[in-house]
């Protein structure tokens, strides 16, 4: 019966691995991609194209180094690295990393903010957790619609024409995909 039951956790284990893996890995390779694609097709803002596609390289290393803490996660032993930034300069990198896709997409996205609002977050994933709202925002998005970020000191709102999430659902919005 144990071994049963060892064999039934770890491929449980895996099968949450694999689907942490695309989840969260698979946009940010789509990505890369299309930068790469933009500068295989144009001689116009190849530094512009680089800096994206290392930003979504060094997100996709941290992906990598979060799955591998990911015993630490579920021993609740997460240790988050706060510093005080500006969330709305964070916003606008994360939107920026997104605008391929966004332009594949034909959606988008206006960012509502005032110069600056200063808080004290984990920028590494914080920055992921808006980069997957605002991911999904553009990717259920009708084509031609808007994307919206109102950003004030108490929230942050994505607004999009989407088909949302059901009431029912709601309650499992945090738990494991």
């Amino acid at each position: 019966k144990q071994t049963n039951s060892q064999i039934t956790k770890i491929s449980k284990a895996k099968d949450e691995m694999i689907s942490m893996v695309s989840h969260q890995l698979i946009p940010q390779l789509t990505a890369t991609q299309g930068f790469i694609e933009i500068l295989e097709q144009t001689d116009d803002n190849k530094d512009e194209v680089l800096k994206l596609s290392r930003s979504a390289t060094a997100r996709m290393t941290r992906l990598a180094q979060d799955m591998l803490n990911s015993t630490k996660i579920q021993a609740g032993e997460l240790e988050l690295e706060r510093e005080l930034l500006d969330i709305v300069s964070l916003v606008r990198g994360e939107v920026k990393d997104l605008s391929y896709a966004a332009a594949k997409h034909e959606v988008v996205v206006v960012v509502n903010a005032p110069d600056r609002i200063m808080i004290e977050v984990d920028k590494i994933k914080f920055g992921e957790a808006l980069f997957n709202i605002i991911d999904n925002a553009i990717q259920y998005s009708p084509k031609q619609r808007q994307v919206v970020i109102d950003i004030s000191p108490d929230s942050i709102r994505v607004s999009d024409h989407g088909i949302g999430i059901s009431k029912s659902e709601l309650p499992n919005i945090a738990k494991k995909y």
